[in-house]
This record gives structure tokens, C-alpha cells and sequence, in this order.
């Protein structure tokens, strides 16, 4: 299933947004984005999990929920775990949005010269790798109280060696924050997402599964095979195709 890049306006994005979308090629919404929005909530208010294969449209995921914010205006944080990533999607999203009137920011090993903008909120969009954005919060835990949504790309890093435990102490700083962010995950497809969704939506751990893959009590994931999603019982909500 495939709808027009315009059906988005019937969920408050603003048409102004649509011809730069079209001119990236993004003209059509492919299945696990109409699956995002309409059952995964992508423009709601509860922590999503997308976990889909490459080239599948989480990224894009990712700006229909940025714009969401933003018109709302407020703020978003895109992290991500390679300062040559942060590179590409700062260059991207700055030649999209910035001719709207946004304020795209990066920071990364290389890049701080936006550091004391975003340390005071003078962004819309700023894409941020972990340790620099694990660095902000310890100077500035009050930083995410600014914010309305963060982003955090390659959520299997959880798992790195070398950067899991930043990754894993900026879930944890959110998750414990007052007024916190709301979360939105992108992962490859594949692998156990309880645990992540225990560590995002710290109410209780999982127990044990009832008849139809649900789990009872605290931050269930409700596996619905068909189609492209994977939905929680609780405020954390995955997105997975099939």
C-alpha cells in the first residue's frame, strides 16, 4: 500500500514542506511509513521503535515526525553514532529545511561550532552525535526539558563495545528526566526489543507472553504479524515489517 507524499497534511504537516520532499524523491509514502502514522503513531506523543531493513523509509520516518515537531514549535535532536553520518544528514536536511525558515545545527568531533546554540536552544533541528550529546546533558541535564522529540538513529549500537554505554546513559538520562522527550528509535530489522523498550519506558519489566504473543503487565510488545508493524501494549510502540 502506497499513498501521496500529500496525505501527510491530513495529520498538521504543513504543505509548505511537500515540494521539498517531492524534489528528494520522497513522492509516494511507502507501506512501513503509512503503517508508522496510522498505527505506530509517528506524529503522536508516545516513544516509538522502528526496526525495518535498509532502504525501507525510516529515515524518512524520521523527518515526517521532525516536521511534526517543529510545526509545533518545538525542538528536535537527531543522534546518531558517526560524525561522518552527522556530516551527511546536517548537508541533507540543512538543503531541505533551511530555505523553509528552519535552523538546522551539527555537532560532532569535528564540528562545534554550533555547540553554544544548541546549549541555549538557538536551533530547530540539530543532529548531534552521542558523545557529544551525552556531554550536553552532563553540563546541562535541563537541556532536554527544551526539547520535544530525539531521534536516535542506529539504536543497535546498544550493543557496541565502544559506544553502547554512552548510548545506554543517554536513554537512561531521558528516560529518568522530568518532562523528557519524547523517543523515536530507528534499528535494523531483527533481534529482541523488550529490553530497549524496558530501558526507554521504565515502568516495570516484561513478564510473561499470553495467548497471542501479548505480554502481560509492564511494557508489553504486542507482535501483529501482519503487514509491516509491531505494536507495544505500553508507551513504547515498534514499528517492524515483515
Amino acid at each position: 500500500m502506497t499513498m501521496e507524499v500529500g496525505y501527510l497534511s491530513r495529520f498538521g504537516i504543513s504543505e509548505k514542506v511537500l515540494p521539498s520532499w517531492r524534489e528528494s524523491g520522497y513522492t509516494e509514502l511507502l507501506p512501513l511509513q503509512v503503517k508508522a502514522i496510522e498505527e505506530g503513531e509517528l506524529l503522536g506523543e508516545e516513544n516509538l521503535i522502528i526496526s525495518a531493513p535498509a532502504s525501507s523509509g525510516k529515515t524518512f520516518c524520521a523527518e515526517i515526525a521532525t516536521i511534526g515537531a517543529i510545526s509545533k514549535l518545538k525542538k528536535v535532536v537527531f543522534l546518531v553514532p558517526l560524525k561522518a553520518v552527522a556530516e551527511e544528514k546536517f548537508l541533507d536536511f540543512r538543503s531541505k529545511y533551511e530555505p523553509l525558515g528552519l535552523k538546522v545545527v551539527i555537532s560532532s568531533a569535528d564540528r562545534s561550532e554550533f555547540d553554544e546554540m544548541i546549549t541555549k536552544g538557538q536551533f530547530d533541528l540539530a543532529v548531534i552525535i552521542y558523545e557529544k550529546f551525552n556531554r550536553f546533558l552532563v553540563k546541562n541535564i535541563n537541556l532536554l526539558k527544551t526539547l520535544d522529540l530525539v531521534i536516535i538513529d542506529e539504536l543497535q549500537m546498544l550493543g557496541d563495545e565502544k559506544r553502547g554505554e554512552v548510548l545506554s546513559l543517554i536513554l537512561t538520562k531521558i528516560s529518568e528526566g522530568a518532562n523528557a522527550p519524547r523517543l523515536l528509535c530507528l534499528a535494523p530489522l531483527g533481534g529482541d526489543l523488550r529490553e530497549v523498550a524496558s530501558l526507554i519506558d521504565a515502568r516495570g519489566p516484561p513478564r510473561e507472553k499470553s495467548a497471542g504473543g501479548a505480554l502481560k503487565g509492564g511494557v508489553g510488545v504486542r507482535r501483529v504479524q501482519v503487514s509491516e508493524v509491531q505494536r507495544p501494549l505500553g508507551s513504547v510502540r515498534t514499528a517492524v515489517p515483515t
